[in-house]
C-alpha cells in the first residue's frame, strides 16, 4: 500500500545560506530554477563573483505556472488579505490543490503567504476533508 507524505513548510533561504557565507570563503550555487537569476544575491545577501546561465539540456515542459483568478464556483480567489481567509477562497484553493495533485504525476509544491497564514488554510483544509483526499 503507498505510505503517501503531505509536508508543509514555509522557508527563508538566507537564514539557513548566512552560516554557510560566514564559514566559506567560495560557495557555488547551482540550480535549474534560480530564476532570475540577480535576485537571488539579493535575497541571500551575498556579492557574487562569477554568474552563469546555461540553457535547459532538456526539451521536457516541467513547469507551467498559472494564474488563477476565480474558483470553480466563480468566486473570486486570491491571496489578498483582505479575501484570504474568506471560506470560498479557502474552499477553492483547496479544491486547486485537489485537482491539481490528481493531474501532476511527479508532485505539486504549494506556496504561502506567511506561516500564520499557513497554518491556518491548512486547519481549515483539514475540516473541510480536503488534506484526506489529496
Amino acid at each position: 500500500l503507498p505510505d503517501p507524505l503531505f509536508q508543509f513548510c514555509c522557508n527563508d533561504a538566507s537564514i539557513a545560506m548566512k552560516p554557510v557565507f560566514e564559514r566559506f570563503q567560495s560557495v557555488v550555487i547551482t540550480s535549474g530554477t534560480l530564476s532570475p537569476i540577480d535576485m537571488y544575491p539579493k535575497i541571500l545577501g551575498f556579492q557574487p563573483r562569477a554568474v552563469h546561465s546555461f540553457a535547459m539540456s532538456f526539451s521536457r515542459n516541467i513547469i507551467c505556472p498559472l494564474i488563477v483568478t476565480r474558483g470553480a464556483d466563480q468566486a473570486p480567489l486570491s491571496s489578498k488579505f483582505d479575501l484570504r481567509s474568506e471560506p470560498a477562497t479557502v474552499r477553492n484553493y483547496g479544491k486547486l490543490l485537489l485537482e491539481t495533485a490528481a493531474t501532476v504525476p511527479d508532485g505539486v509544491v504549494a506556496f504561502f503567504t506567511s506561516y500564520s497564514y499557513m497554518q491556518s488554510i491548512v486547519r481549515e483544509w483539514h475540516a473541510l476533508g480536503i488534506l484526506k483526499r489529496v
